[in-house]
């Protein structure tokens, strides 16, 4: 086996792993071998969860001490019930909130925000507004995080990824642990044309 192989095989591996640890024990639940997959937004559901608990926000991220720890959902919500079984969970010592968000305003209290594909048409507008705190955005649109955002989930073979756009956390002072950056692909802002 080969070098390339083996870097492959063990991204495989610790992607799997932390895929069982999204919908097993972390989240309290058990999910036996006959049951169905989960739907790619519980997949998603799960990561975002996981990215609360993997990754360090500033400490004025938050608007005190016993400030809940938020995500919020901007536009329409394709998770459902997804988020039942974390909500009300602590992370980090704050209570986990999970907030449906109407104005891109709102969403400056949020620690995560995740932006649908509906959103797609105000993604740079939205974007733009959060570029100054410390919101990790994730979203699910082609070239979301080469566009600045931090998370783009990723589905592929039916299965779902994600990409980390280092350059958008590191601006936002966030702090990835490397249990994540070990399976994600890595990305960085794409190059702006010359003269912008």
């Amino acid at each position: 086996m080969n070098k390339a192989s083996i870097k492959i095989s063990w991204r495989i591996l610790c992607l799997l792993a932390f895929v069982a640890m999204c919908y097993g024990a972390e989240t309290g639940q058990r999910v036996p071998a006959d049951e169905p997959r989960p739907t790619d937004y519980k997949a998603k559901a799960a990561y975002l969860y996981n990215f609360a608990r993997f990754v360090e926000w500033p400490e004025d991220a938050f608007d005190g001490p016993q400030a809940p720890f938020i995500i919020g959902i901007l536009g329409e919500d394709p998770f459902g019930q997804a988020f039942d079984s974390v909500r009300g969970k602590t992370v980090k010592g704050r209570t986990l909130i999970i907030k449906k968000i109407d104005d891109v305003r709102e969403s400056t209290s949020c620690q995560i925000l995740f932006i649908g594909a509906l959103e797609r048409g105000k993604r740079q507008t939205i974007l733009k507004a959060l570029q100054h705190g410390s919101v990790l955005t994730a979203g699910d649109t082609e070239g979301f995080a080469k566009a600045g955002g931090v998370v783009n989930f990723v589905v592929t073979d039916k299965s779902v990824g994600f990409e980390v756009n280092v350059d958008a956390a590191q601006r936002k002072r966030l702090k990835f642990s490397s249990r994540i950056l070990n399976i994600a692909v890595i990305v960085h802002d794409a190059a702006k044309p010359e003269g912008e």
